[in-house]
């Protein structure tokens, strides 16, 4: 008679990470069983890995399943979730944004998002040292201007992007 087959799963760092960005390693550790060390089991992850530990970069919250079989055939499972943080979300405005003609003062960018301690920058055809870092940004150039906001609280990032044209 063998002692019980069991498993426990660990995350090399964490199990929270920012979509596309940042890989996960999910460790197992099988104990018991006819198997004397963690080499003699067979593994199969529901990604179809095939070994004690499997490294994952999903898009989206994704739950992990591991069956582990030893040389008698006893089998126990088990499951990990992985958390995948978005990033925080932002709306530019105005949604329609219009370079003056020459003459008129220059109309703004700005922004808003759901980050309470956010770091932003601003790129863009008029954007400069000067103001790559302003909460507002006056376009006098027509073209893509980009905005990168990091999420202090988790350090993830989006970007997003304003078309402004001119009249």
């Amino acid at each position: 008679v063998y002692p019980e087959l069991s498993v426990t799963t660990s995350f090399d760092h964490t199990n929270a990470i920012c979509s596309g960005v940042t890989p996960v390693t999910i460790i197992s550790e099988a104990i018991g069983g006819a198997n004397n060390n963690w080499t003699e089991y067979e593994y199969l992850w529901s990604n179809g890995e095939t070994t004690h530990t499997t490294t994952v970069m999903p898009e989206v919250t994704t739950t992990y399943s591991l069956t582990i079989t030893d040389q008698t055939g006893a089998t126990v499972s088990i499951s990990q979730i992985v958390e995948v943080d978005p990033g925080p979300t932002a709306t530019i405005f105005p949604d329609v944004f219009i370079v003056p003609c020459e003459g008129l003062s220059p109309d703004y960018l700005n922004f808003a998002t759901d980050a309470e301690q956010f770091e932003h920058q601003w790129f863009g055809p008029s954007i400069t040292n000067d103001n790559q870092f302003d909460m507002l940004i006056y376009p006098t150039v027509a073209g893509a201007y980009t905005l990168e906001l990091t999420d202090l609280s988790t350090g993830c990032s989006n970007t997003f992007m304003a078309n402004v044209q001119e009249i």
